[in-house]
């Protein structure tokens, strides 16, 4: 049977292990951050993002964007 190239668990060694360390690691960081979390910018269920602010603000500050194209 042919492994599906775009199928990360079949390429990735650890990968479930991986996965659980994110999300560890993710809620984490929802607790030790402010953030603005399931913002809708469109119709979708899926179309919505969190903010997240730095503990400390100070004016100007410069902006991190990560957009996650799937695949």
């Amino acid at each position: 049977m042919t492994s599906d190239p775009f199928r990360n668990r079949d390429h990735v060694p650890d990968f479930d292990a991986l996965v659980e360390e994110y999300k560890v690691r993710s809620a984490a960081t929802r607790s030790a951050l402010p953030m603005a979390a399931n913002i809708a910018y469109g119709d979708g269920k899926a179309e919505t993002l969190d903010l997240f602010f730095p503990v400390v603000r100070t004016p100007r500050m410069p902006v991190h964007l990560f957009i996650h194209g799937g695949y």
